[in-house]
């Protein structure tokens, strides 16, 4: 996904540095109350966002399919 985003890999690294604690909290009331009533531990909503809006910044449509030929034109599959 990143390389269909044409980001290098220092960039791919940045952004993961700074969405991680988005995705992953560490403790807190919310994460041991997700788990309580879902059965998991991490919440996916979190995720999604990130990931929406980087492809909002990269591609200026989140809903973008990153694997259609019509919509991405690179040849790159990774």
């Amino acid at each position: 996904m990143l390389g269909l985003m044409k980001m290098s890999i220092t960039e791919c690294i940045e952004h993961y540095k700074n969405f991680m604690n988005v995705v992953f909290p560490t403790g807190g009331a919310r994460s041991e109350l997700v788990s309580a009533f879902t059965g998991t531990r991490w919440d996916d909503a979190p995720l999604v966002a990130v990931i929406k809006g980087l492809i909002q910044q990269k591609l200026g449509n989140p809903e973008i399919l990153l694997l259609d030929k019509s919509t991405v034109n690179n040849p790159c599959k990774v």
